[in-house]
C-alpha cells in the first residue's frame, strides 16, 4: 500500500469518532423526528495534504424523542469540532425499529473509504456512546 494512502487511513482512524459535519445547524425548536428506524448516511471528503479520501458511513438508528434530542446534541458537537473533513448527512425514516433495537441504538451498516467497504461486520453502538467518544476525542486532540 502506498505511504500516502497509509498515512491518509491513519488520519481517518484518528478522526473517525469526531468527523466534522458541515451542515446547516438545526434550530433548538426543530421538530422531533418520527419515532422508529432511521437510515443516516454521512458522506464527505477528508483532506490530508494533497491526499483526498472519500468516506461514506451508513448507520441504522432507532429513535424516539429522547434519542432524537441526543442525536441532535451529537450533531451539534461534531459541527463545533470542525476537523479535516466536510461531511453531509442524509436521514431517511425506514419504519418501526427492528427487533432487538432500543431507542438510542445505532448499527453501523457500511463504512466505505474511496468506494471500498472497510467494515468486516456490523458494529453496534449507542448515541450516548458516540457522544462520549466525541467528547473524549475533543479532549485528546491538540487545538480543541
Amino acid at each position: 500500500m502506498p505511504a500516502p494512502l497509509v498515512r491518509a487511513l491513519a488520519v481517518i482512524l484518528a478522526i473517525a469518532a469526531c468527523t466534522g459535519t458541515r451542515a446547516v445547524a438545526q434550530p433548538a425548536d426543530a421538530p422531533t423526528r418520527t419515532p422508529g428506524l432511521w437510515l443516516m448516511e454521512r458522506t464527505g471528503t477528508i483532506q490530508d495534504g494533497k491526499t483526498a479520501i472519500e468516506v461514506q458511513k451508513i448507520w441504522h438508528l432507532c429513535l424516539d424523542a429522547r434519542a432524537d434530542r441526543a442525536l441532535r446534541k451529537l450533531e451539534a458537537r461534531e459541527r463545533q469540532a470542525g476537523g479535516a473533513g466536510r461531511f453531509v448527512t442524509r436521514m431517511q425514516h425506514l419504519g418501526p425499529c427492528e427487533a432487538g433495537l432500543r431507542p438510542g441504538d445505532m448499527m453501523l451498516m457500511h463504512w466505505r473509504v474511496n468506494g471500498e467497504e472497510t467494515l468486516k461486520g456490523r458494529q453496534r453502538s449507542t448515541i450516548p456512546d458516540q457522544i462520549r467518544l466525541n467528547e473524549a476525542s475533543a479532549t485528546t486532540q491538540p487545538g480543541r
